[in-house]
């Protein structure tokens, strides 16, 4: 058996990932993180969970991380949120987030960032308790290192799609979530 990754990312209804293991696609769904990850290990262990989310927040400042998955990403750069310190995840309203941001990070936050606050919040606490091996990814990044060079045009275009489709299967997984989560929220806001 080959390396098994689970690739997970965040939708309305909970989280979506999917386990590329020996060229078959397996996708998974749970309201909770530690639940899928659960479910992926059912198959067999897991080398790695890959999430779409920050993982270790900033007291304080930016974190190095941001800056240089932005930089990674390029022309979109802007696709990859700066992470709001951990005190300003804990506020509820976006105008005082954005504030306490301001005062301990020099910024305030974006809305992407603060709707996220819940799944933030949670993969932190999840991470720390863990059994497998945890690492952040940043989609974008992933898509310019599989294109060679930060895309140009957003991967939710037919154009960016097609210049980030991943030749080699180890890199599918993160690609096959953002798919899934893509159609799990066209779903969902369906009537």
């Amino acid at each position: 058996m080959g390396c098994r990754v689970l690739g997970v990312d965040g939708c309305k209804a909970g989280w979506v990932g999917v386990v590329l293991p020996d060229g078959a696609a397996f996708a998974y769904f749970a309201t909770a993180i530690g639940d899928l990850a659960e479910q992926a290990s059912v198959a067999g262990p897991l080398d790695v969970v890959t999430v779409d989310m920050p993982i270790g927040l900033p007291d304080a400042g930016r974190r190095r991380a941001d800056v240089l998955a932005r930089r990674l990403a390029g022309p979109r750069r802007a696709s990859v949120f700066m992470t709001p310190v951990r005190a300003a995840l804990a506020e509820e309203d976006f105008a005082a987030a954005t504030a306490m941001n301001a005062g301990l990070a020099g910024e305030g936050i974006s809305r992407q960032a603060h709707g996220l606050r819940a799944k933030i919040l949670r993969v932190d606490e999840w991470v720390g308790h863990s059994p497998h091996r945890v690492a952040e990814i940043h989609p974008e990044v992933s898509f310019a290192c599989l294109a060679g060079a930060p895309l140009t045009v957003s991967k939710s275009t037919w154009a960016g799609a097609g210049s980030c489709w991943p030749e080699r299967a180890s890199s599918w997984p993160m690609t096959l979530a953002w798919r899934a989560r893509r159609r799990a929220s066209m779903t969902s806001s369906m009537p």
